[in-house]
């Protein structure tokens, strides 16, 4: 995303109105010293039913703005989130267990905290076992246990089908399954500030004819804000309406993969196809697929690649054209992208 424009989206709960600097994390009060309802909410955009949210807890309740782009919920000590599918009455809960302690500027949480986000503070991550972070720069020092996604779509209801790539004809729009994508390519949305920012630009073409990488691939209710990034005009530029982007995702459809993550690691094409819900095989891309003297091929930087398409890393500023259709088409393979001076 463009230096030049930042979203300063203010994600709360009902029950406070807090943004804090990262170095003021230290010392953080707790909202909340006995059992009470915190707060009970409604989303109504994340699933196709609206999901009520009511949290319960006795020990600490933090706002924090880590990143300093939307602020978010975090969760720690014994405390219970309820969520209820308002169209069918089902009901489901999960429990944390966990304070968190500082030492000089540097938090840890214990055991299992729950990450939340937007008005309502639905619940989209847990951690198990340690999380340290430095309170002055919002990232992760260390981490130990297991992280993991959490649907509350699926988990609220069993008519929703797993997650599946679409092998279908081009063109492929942002999927309605955001998180179902998101759990296909092994994905959480980012809650702390990024270690790793980098970008990637990709085109796609079918039988010669170029084929649009939407934005607002992962992101949880993408917001469309019309086109006001300068460094692209004419496009309209989104955002994840609950600040929950996944560390993969499009503001735009120029192509370019933002890759922000919390701790540094290596992405694959195969995951951001994933997150797109779009198949992508040695072989075949939607529902084409090699025969009849067309076939799949991939090239980074201008240069072919041999293998599986999947395991091709999302490097800096690389140029990945994945191609589909008969040789010669398109007559000319990108080798590389004219990158706006915000993004060099």
């Amino acid at each position: 995303m463009s230096s030049r424009w930042k979203f300063q989206l203010s994600v709360m709960t009902a029950i406070a109105v807090i943004v804090l600097a990262p170095g003021a994390l230290a010392g953080l009060p707790a909202l909340a010293s006995s059992p009470t309802v915190l707060w009970d909410s409604v989303d109504s955009g994340l699933c196709s039913f609206p999901v009520e949210v009511t949290a319960v807890g006795d020990q600490n309740v933090h706002l924090v703005h880590p990143g300093g782009d939307h602020s978010k919920v975090l969760v720690t000590g014994p405390f219970e989130l309820t969520l209820k599918n308002l169209s069918t009455g089902y009901t489901t809960a999960m429990s944390t267990n966990g304070p968190v302690t500082f030492s000089g500027t540097t938090g840890t949480f214990h055991g299992t905290t729950a990450y939340s986000f937007g008005p309502a503070g639905v619940p989209l991550e847990l951690t198990h076992g340690l999380t340290t972070f430095d309170g002055n720069s919002g990232l992760i020092v260390n981490q130990t246990g297991d992280q993991s996604l959490v649907d509350p779509c699926r988990l609220l209801s069993s008519a929703i089908p797993p997650p599946t790539p679409r092998a279908t004809p081009a063109p492929w729009d942002v999927p309605a399954d955001a998180l179902g994508g998101m759990s296909l390519a092994g994905m959480l949305p980012d809650f702390f500030s990024l270690a790793e920012h980098i970008h990637v630009h990709l085109d796609v073409f079918v039988n010669g004819q170029s084929v649009q990488v939407p934005a607002g691939i992962g992101m949880v209710e993408p917001v469309d804000y019309g086109p006001v990034d300068s460094d692209f005009p004419g496009l309209d530029v989104y955002d994840s309406g609950i600040g929950a982007d996944a560390y993969l995702h499009t503001h735009n459809a120029s192509g370019i993969i933002h890759v922000e993550a919390q701790t540094p690691q290596t992405f694959t094409l195969g995951q951001f196809f994933d997150e797109w819900l779009v198949r992508l095989t040695s072989n075949c891309l939607g529902s084409y697929c090699d025969g009849g003297g067309s076939s799949l091929r991939v090239y980074v930087n201008g240069s072919l690649v041999t293998g599986d398409p999947n395991s091709v890393p999302l490097t800096n500023l690389a140029e990945i054209a994945v191609v589909y259709g008969p040789p010669g088409e398109p007559a000319v393979i990108p080798s590389s992208y004219n990158w706006p001076a915000d993004y060099l």
